[in-house]
């Protein structure tokens, strides 16, 4: 059964007609008998409580755009009003300095959308030139409100300077006996005068002021120090703020040194107060949708692009190349970028720093040299590591770290077997396996969980003979993983792509909507050979061979692709394809990681032409 309750929150002190015709916030709720998804419904809105913020020194050294951010974020929260605690300007020796200051001061504060309360602190009324300008401007160093049953005393520390002055203490008795009967009393002054030593206290008059407060529930908040600091004087809180832009190391909450507004909800019980970082603030504006698409592009390894080549004569010993750095946010990007160090590659200027303007691209030239041109054919990508910064409106430097593989490539022949091939597993009959992978470079995903060519790396060789081309690969795995029940890129195996169309309509394996017009096979280890093998397209192609062998801290693999495969697909005796070798390393916890001797042709990263073998 279900019932429909209308729930209000009602001023109890009125009689109940007049409640009935000033009903306040509600609820309409089903309600059902037995367990309901909520706790209960005494709603936590007591007309009583109130909720204001307080901002503490914005000088002694003060840091530029600090207070003013304040401001804006102070809007986002909407205290109903908001309470100061001095050192608001930094005070100069001139009346024209002062006033200038004074008028950048009550700028800020005009950009507020709730009342502000000043507070006096020593670098407001240094002296009597900035005493006469603070009464000009704001009248009285010192006064008191009642809001909602609560006491407001905003305290001059500086009457004269270091001291509560007779008349204030006066003031202030009349004000308290005036109010006798309120739920709380709040103090705001700038100078802690109870955190000094006797001597001091005495001489600043605070003993004398704070025994008006005796008998009575108070809280005392003051500043000067910089740093934050709750004390507890006659069971009531006594607190020293930290900053509001004003002179700090930002040591950290351990050290009291931060900027912060202070969100004070006033209960019946005192005042809940929350000390809410300023970096910890932000507006609707925190992610934005450009700022999504432009962080997601560098993420996606999109913004920096290209620089791999083929070459055509790796006699030649060097090359130039391009790497394409793409700026697609609204705001300039930032790129610092450095090569790793190659076993067989040297990079000209290996390190290198540009700013991409807004929506725009750049080109950066990348010259590549080597010694041996044979050696290229084991040799692994170049790794550009690089750090992205953008700096958005109202936002901290948002730096994103990324890498990019530049490959030297070139046409690789595709060798005649001078034996006899058997696909079996047993790797012994191949003397060598020039395609290494076990650079980092070479990691497509998982980099964080990758530890080396111990965990995960791999050696593959390819031959042909009359009729079939053969593959053979030896990989390294220090954990071997192989559940049936798991996909092939989601557990031990190796992934072999072979695109053998006409030249003209070969992949470049662009980006993740490429269709799988390539021969793709996933192998893994099984007892069973109909779970060794899985291929992308709905059937395998006929005559296809595979065999395996599981080893201590690795497993080989054979592979064995009949001719006629790629004649189908050039319509004739093939000439050329392209081939790519990968593996996936599945372990006991984290993310699989996917290594490939090529880039992942799905991949921003690919290149036209990558892994091209010729018959002949």
């Amino acid at each position: 059964m279900m019932r429909t309750f209308i729930f209000f929150v009602l001023t109890l002190s009125l009689p109940f007609l007049a409640m009935a015709e000033t009903v306040g916030p509600k609820i309409t709720i089903d309600v059902e008998e037995g367990p309901n998804p909520w706790n209960h419904l005494e709603f936590h809105n007591d007309p009583n409580n109130f909720q204001f913020a307080i901002v503490t020194d914005r000088t002694g050294g003060h840091r530029p755009g600090i207070f003013e951010d304040a401001m804006i974020k102070l809007n986002l929260l909407q205290p109903e009003f908001v309470m100061s605690i001095g050192d608001l300007i930094e005070g100069e020796n001139t009346p024209e300095k002062v006033e200038h200051e004074w008028d950048e001061f009550t700028g800020f504060i005009d950009n507020l959308q709730m009342p502000f309360f000043y507070v006096p602190g020593n670098h407001d009324i240094k002296n009597d030139m900035m005493a006469k300008i603070w009464k000009k401007r704001f009248g009285r160093a010192y006064h008191h409100f009642v809001y909602k049953d609560v006491l407001f005393l905003c305290v001059n520390s500086e009457d004269p300077k270091f001291h509560i002055g007779d008349e204030q203490i006066a003031y202030f008795k009349k004000a308290l006996e005036d109010n006798p009967d309120v739920r709380w009393t709040l103090a705001f002054l700038h100078r802690p005068f109870w955190g000094y030593s006797q001597e001091e206290i005495e001489e600043s008059n605070w003993d004398d002021f704070s025994a008006l407060l005796q008998g009575r529930k108070h809280t005392v908040f003051a500043g000067h120090w910089h740093d934050y600091v709750k004390y507890v004087r006659n069971d009531m809180k006594h607190i020293v703020l930290a900053t509001t832009g004003g002179g700090s190391r930002l040591r950290g909450p351990a050290w009291g040194e931060f900027d912060h507004v202070v969100w004070v909800t006033m209960t019946n019980e005192g005042p809940v107060i929350a000390n809410l970082m300023l970096e910890g603030i932000w507006d609707e504006n925190v992610r934005t949708e450009d700022m999504a698409e432009s962080t997601q592009n560098v993420f996606r390894g999109m913004a920096v692009r290209g620089g791999s080549v083929i070459l055509e004569d790796p006699s030649a010993g060097k090359v130039t190349t391009q790497v394409r750095i793409e700026n697609t946010a609204d705001v300039p990007m930032k790129i610092a970028a450095k090569f790793e160090p190659h076993s067989i590659l040297s990079v000209d200027n290996a390190s290198f720093e540009l700013t991409v303007p807004p929506n725009s691209m750049e080109d950066h030239p990348v010259t590549v040299s080597w010694k041996e041109p044979g050696s290229l054919a084991g040799a692994g990508p170049l790794t550009l590591l690089y750090t992205i910064t953008y700096q958005f409106p109202n936002h901290q430097p948002i730096d994103m770290e990324g890498k990019h593989a530049i490959t030297i490539d070139q046409v690789f022949s595709l060798p005649e077997s001078s034996q006899s091939m058997h696909v079996d597993g047993d790797l012994s009959e191949w003397e060598d396996f020039p395609f290494e992978v076990q650079d980092q470079g070479q990691v497509y995903r998982g980099f964080e969980g990758w530890n080396g060519p111990e965990d995960s790396s791999f050696q593959f060789a390819v031959k042909q003979d009359k009729g079939t081309v053969y593959l053979a690969i030896k990989t390294v795995d220090d954990i071997l993983i192989f559940n049936p029940d798991r996909s092939p890129d989601d557990k031990d195996s190796v992934e072999v792509w072979i695109d053998a169309r006409p030249e003209a309509e070969r992949s470049k394996g662009i980006g993740s909507e490429e269709k799988p017009e390539f021969l793709k096979l996933a192998v893994t280890l099984s007892d069973n050979p109909d779970e060794m093998i899985l291929v992308e397209d709905s059937s395998r192609p006929e005559g296809v061979e595979f065999a395996s062998s599981k080893h201590e801290g690795y497993f080989d693999l054979e592979i064995g692709i009949p001719q006629k495969v790629f004649d189908s697909k050039q319509g004739g005796e093939w000439k050329t394809l392209r081939l790519n070798v990968g593996q996936n390393d599945r372990d006991m916890t984290g993310r699989v990681k996917s290594l490939w001797w090529r880039p992942y042709w799905r991949s921003a990263a690919t290149y036209e032409g990558s892994g091209t073998f010729s018959r002949f």
